[in-house]
């Protein structure tokens, strides 16, 4: 799921001091260095900060690192006890326990109650921040994904899940942030997962939002060069090359 962003520099979260110190590492790529001065500082919006900078790293590895992840969740679980009321780190919870399930498997992930661990972090998230665009993609990933990998009678039955819901919640994430280099990004990637023929116009639209999208951070620019990528196999009709990108970028191991 939910791999989901900078908006800790998009909702203006960030203190003073952390703009020159993990947040600036973070706005430029070195995430190890944000890591380690947002837990140094130990407090709320440095661990939030860590916590970004820990999924970014993870989720732009060219292989998968179970141990990335679990990274995540540590430095997540302590930036919600810092910080209860902030959605954040939920929404960061939710996205590595999202990849780590591509990692395990479907039935691995179900039996470790992963996707119902994802969304009670994400309606959290949701009830601290109804239009924050970062839960709105985490809310949108969920169902999507719920819907692909258990089908749409399975995800309905036993998680209320369902792709209109899914599309819904990515388009309110869009209104909020039209400019948005992540949600739109994120939103090609569900697409493309889900469907890809099917959902080939709306994919195609999409990348090109994220790719024209503003890029305050190394992160940002790091997803328009995969949309890019993405948008070139598409316009060579290479669904399987296109196919098999995507489903590196989200995780899955080859």
């Amino acid at each position: 799921m939910r791999d989901i962003l900078a908006f800790i520099l998009f909702f203006g979260f960030v203190s003073p001091a952390l703009a020159d110190d993990a947040a600036a590492l973070y706005a430029k790529g070195d995430y190890e260095a944000a890591i380690k001065a947002g837990e140094a500082n130990g407090d709320a919006d440095s661990l939030i900060v860590a916590t970004r900078a820990a999924l970014s790293d993870a989720k732009l590895r060219d292989t998968p690192c179970a141990e990335c992840f679990k990274r995540v969740e540590a430095l997540a679980s302590r930036a919600i006890a810092a910080a209860p009321k902030r959605p954040e780190p939920y929404v960061y919870l939710a996205s590595a326990m999202g990849t780590e399930s591509h990692m395990m498997g479907a039935l691995a992930a179900s039996a470790a109650g992963l996707p119902a661990k994802s969304k009670k972090l994400i309606d959290a998230a949701i009830s601290l921040a109804p239009d924050s665009p970062l839960a709105l993609a985490g809310l949108g990933g969920w169902n999507i994904e719920v819907i692909r990998v258990g089908g749409g009678i399975f995800g309905q039955w036993f998680y209320s899940a369902s792709f209109d819901a899914g599309v819904k919640a990515f388009k309110k994430a869009i209104a909020v942030a039209p400019n948005d280099v992540i949600v739109r990004y994120e939103y090609a990637l569900q697409l493309a997962a889900y469907d890809a023929k099917a959902q080939r116009t709306e994919i195609t639209a999409q990348l090109a939002a994220a790719t024209s999208g503003q890029a305050p951070t190394a992160y940002e620019k790091a997803l328009q060069a995969r949309a890019k990528r993405l948008s070139d196999l598409l316009a060579k009709n290479d669904l399987d090359g296109f196919s098999a990108q995507v489903r590196r970028y989200q995780g899955y191991p080859s």
